[in-house]
């Protein structure tokens, strides 16, 4: 239950700020969320939407985002509780630039 509410939220507000938001994996230990830049429009940095997540979702980012293969960050989300061993890994691809792009 707690991966569905935080996936459904997290698609919510990635949309809001021009995102897609996947989510894949095994959703057993972990729950792999994916942000792509997805609107025809400016986006902000990636890094305050998962901060947004985080918030509404009530859960805590781990530390700076690490770097992945491709281009990738990657930040890991902490589920409240001093004994939770779940936990959100948000993946999302650098910004391109949007020059002749229609």
């Amino acid at each position: 239950p707690d991966y569905a509410r935080i996936f459904t939220q997290a698609r919510i507000i990635a949309w809001q700020y021009g995102y897609a938001c996947l989510a894949h994996g095994s959703f057993t230990r972990d729950l792999d969320l994916l942000l792509v830049p997805w609107a025809d429009r400016d986006v902000p940095e990636v890094g305050g939407v998962v901060n947004r997540i985080a918030d509404v979702c009530g859960l805590k980012v781990s530390g700076p985002p690490s770097g992945k293969p491709h281009g990738r960050k990657a930040w890991t989300l902490l589920l409240p509780g001093f004994s939770e061993v779940r936990w959100v890994d948000v993946s999302a691809f650098s910004l391109a630039p949007t020059e002749g792009v229609k």
